[in-house]
């Protein structure tokens, strides 16, 4: 996209609301109703234009935005998972992910309208323990029809006894305490069960059973997903930074 176009556009905008204030009150109002109308399709048109080289490019996506945080992955994961993330694909990396849930998992979820939070925590642990020592929801995700997906990322993060249990039972007590729809998923390395320091056998079967709780394996769940990301993807810029991620991630 030539950036000097959109500057002669704004310039002849400029000059046409500035011969604005000569008209008359009912001209002016006629005359601001007209540019409004001239105004809009090239709004139109140039967000499809960059959403369009976003798509192919992805332009916002920078990897220096990620670097020096604690949970490097988990901020790549999130924004990658979010339509509206860097990465410019809108919802194809989260319809990938959501695919392979209900392949493997057996869980009937949609790619649907959703918010994508970073490290959600409990009011009371926020006031209690730093960030340190008690690690909040990794990746929280809240769709428009208020289902929940939760991942809890352990890799290259501590975790604290009962936290698994304890974050359960928070999202349960969302809408004062009737929250049923809602997906937990516990990634680890290969794909082992969380500890019973974490959450007791008995209430993780419980959920397994009901569908609302599953593990996830980096080396096999998440490469895979990887894979099927990059096929999708049509930005060569991206499909190169995806390829990147394999290499650092996956040689252990």
């Amino acid at each position: 996209m030539e950036q000097s176009v959109y500057e002669t556009e704004a310039n002849k905008l400029f000059n046409e609301i500035s011969s604005l204030y000569i008209i008359e009150e009912q001209s002016y109002r006629e005359a601001a109703n007209n540019l409004i109308s001239k105004l809009l399709p090239e709004i139109k048109r140039y967000r499809a234009e960059k959403e369009e080289d976003n798509l192919l490019n992805s332009r916002d996506f920078n990897i220096f935005s990620f670097l020096g945080y604690k949970d490097r992955f988990s901020d790549i994961f999130a924004d990658m998972l979010d339509p509206n993330g860097s990465h410019g694909q809108k919802g194809v990396f989260l319809s990938e992910f959501l695919d392979y849930i209900l392949k493997t998992k057996n869980k009937n979820i949609k790619n649907r309208n959703v918010d994508v939070i970073r490290n959600i925590q409990r009011e009371e642990d926020r006031q209690l323990y730093s960030y340190e020592v008690y690690k909040p929801i990794d990746i929280y995700m809240e769709f428009c029809d208020g289902f929940i997906l939760v991942i809890k990322n352990t890799i290259g993060g501590g975790i604290k006894q009962n936290e698994v249990k304890d974050y359960i039972d928070y999202i349960k007590n969302k809408k004062g305490g009737k929250c049923t729809d809602f997906f937990y998923i516990y990634l680890s390395h290969r794909g082992s069960k969380p500890d019973i320091e974490l959450i007791d056998e008995t209430t993780r079967r419980d959920l397994e059973r009901t569908g609302h709780f599953t593990t996830m394996s980096f080396t096999e769940d998440i490469k895979n997903w990887l894979d099927g990301c990059i096929v999708r993807c049509k930005s060569d810029r991206y499909k190169n930074f995806m390829e990147d991620m394999k290499r650092y991630y996956f040689i252990w």
